[in-house]
């Protein structure tokens, strides 16, 4: 289940009510993925009455607006042609070239700065971030990969590269992430593989790297909750969760040729900070526009706990009964009846 919307519409704390049973009451920005993960039981509906376990992935995403959000004259060609200058805010590209950078910092300590390279840069080189920080000297921080230095690395301004493309932060989860199916080379795999998949753990890789990096273990996206926060006055939050749904359908549409079409719901968050007249007509409007494009609408409060198990349930519920969604090993009728097996069946959810 992937969450998405804009900054601050309570995508972050709706997962820690459904997984951690807490809210945080500090708000911390979202800069890149993060992934989540419950096991729970669920009621498949079957005639038989027993409880399905799954292992819920829920990916948490960065808020869905532009990282140059706003329109300060230092982000625009003046009138004598110079381009745009990095700033606080700006979408930057950390340089690729690792004896360049590091060349970049011995220039940068020759003049009497403190900066250096570490060898986790490594990492971030060639990446995107999100600059957080501008010092005195000239440099720029962007966010470090181990949280170190209150989370922030400095860097010389010609080390970065500015982002001035129409991309969005929310591009690379308007898509269905589809992994490729496994494949084996004997029937002895195959049943290792069913067996594994009863702690699915031990049957999917789980990817270690970069902060930007894909850690979702699951074949694919199956279900979005676009989310809006009911509290907020102008109603920017919903504006914004409508216009993301496009995004959405229109990037779903451009992939031609897949048969997989992911649940996609409309959530409104924070209800416990709305005043009654605010929530009221957040809700009404998110009523009629969901009715509209005929998908539902919830309304949570992860400080109360309101919604939450409701929304999360009636997802899982939903994904289970679409089961070319999840079934890593395909829908039946897809695999070859030599390579069927009484354990080929099982899968994660």
């Amino acid at each position: 289940i992937t969450l998405i919307g804009a900054s601050d519409s309570g995508k972050t704390a709706l997962i820690s009510s459904y997984v951690n049973k807490t809210c945080p009451y500090r708000n911390v920005k979202t800069d890149k993925a993060v992934v989540y993960y419950r096991k729970v039981d669920i009621d498949d509906d079957s005639d038989t009455g027993v409880l399905q376990p799954v292992l819920v992935e829920i990916e948490d995403t960065p808020g869905s607006e532009r990282g140059n959000e706003d329109d300060d004259e230092d982000s625009r060609a003046d009138a004598s042609g110079e381009p745009p200058k990095v700033r606080v805010g700006a979408r930057v590209i950390l340089e690729k070239d690792r004896n360049k950078l590091i060349n970049l910092f011995d220039e940068y300590r020759a003049k009497g700065g403190k900066g250096r390279y570490r060898p986790a840069m490594d990492g971030m080189l060639g990446k995107e971030f999100t600059v957080k920080t501008q010092g005195k000297d000239g440099t720029f921080g962007i966010p470090s990969p181990d949280g170190s230095e209150g989370g922030v690395w400095d860097f010389p301004t010609a080390a970065l590269i500015l982002k001035v493309s129409m991309s969005l932060p929310i591009d690379a989860f308007l898509n269905l992430g589809e992994k490729a199916k496994p494949e084996f080379a004997s029937l002895k795999e195959r049943k290792q593989y069913a067996i594994d998949l009863h702690s699915p753990f031990l049957a999917y890789p789980r990817p270690v790297g970069a902060p930007d990096m894909d850690k979702t273990m699951t074949r694919n996206r199956m279900g979005y909750f676009i989310c809006f926060d009911l509290a907020d006055d102008d109603g920017g939050s919903l504006k914004e969760a409508m216009t993301v749904y496009q995004m959405l359908l229109k990037a779903l549409e451009n992939k031609k040729g897949v048969p997989l079409k992911p649940i996609i719901w409309l959530v409104g968050c924070k209800e416990d900070r709305a005043s009654e007249g605010t929530m009221q007509r957040n809700y009404q409007s998110a009523g009629i526009w969901s009715e509209s494009q005929e998908i539902p609408l919830y309304k949570t409060s992860a400080k109360n706990h309101k919604g939450v198990d409701e929304v999360f349930n009636d997802m899982l519920k939903a994904i289970s009964s679409r089961e070319n969604l999840w079934n890593v090993l395909g829908v039946d009728g897809e695999e070859n009846d030599s390579t069927k097996d009484d354990e080929g069946n099982c899968s994660l959810q």
